[in-house]
């Protein structure tokens, strides 16, 4: 079967592929408002703690006393230690605690979705 000009198996893996980055792209920018989410939880019941992560910041939240700064910047890498190591404030407070395990699992779920994609992407390739 010949669909535009390519086989049946090149279509479902160009239509796989498509899907994929919808995922990946849905679950990317929900994964960073969760993150915003956790750090302004933080800021506003941890703030001490927030100040010795570094005062992290969002990817669109920023603190109503610093300077905004462009998108993504200043999360120190706090974004990736949370994902190893949850902070130790969060596990007493059940809020927190949700906001880690949505951010941990969409974070997951963008990482999965973005190796299918890269996976599709060589079985194309394969497929020439």
């Amino acid at each position: 079967m010949n669909l535009y000009g390519y086989s049946l198996e090149q279509a479902i893996s160009i239509i796989l592929i498509l899907l994929l980055a919808s995922v990946f792209i849905i679950t990317y920018i929900w994964s960073r408002l969760s993150f915003d989410k956790l750090v302004q939880f933080q800021y506003i019941n941890y703030h001490s703690s927030w100040e010795k992560d570094g005062k992290p910041r969002g990817l669109l939240w920023n603190p109503p006393d610093e300077l905004p700064l462009p998108l993504g910047w200043g999360t120190r890498g706090v974004s990736l230690i949370w994902l190893l190591s949850p902070p130790n404030w969060q596990y007493n407070d059940l809020r927190a605690k949700s906001l880690m395990i949505r951010y941990r699992i969409l974070t997951l779920l963008y990482f999965l979705s973005f190796l299918g994609m890269l996976t599709g992407i060589a079985v194309l390739m394969m497929l020439g």
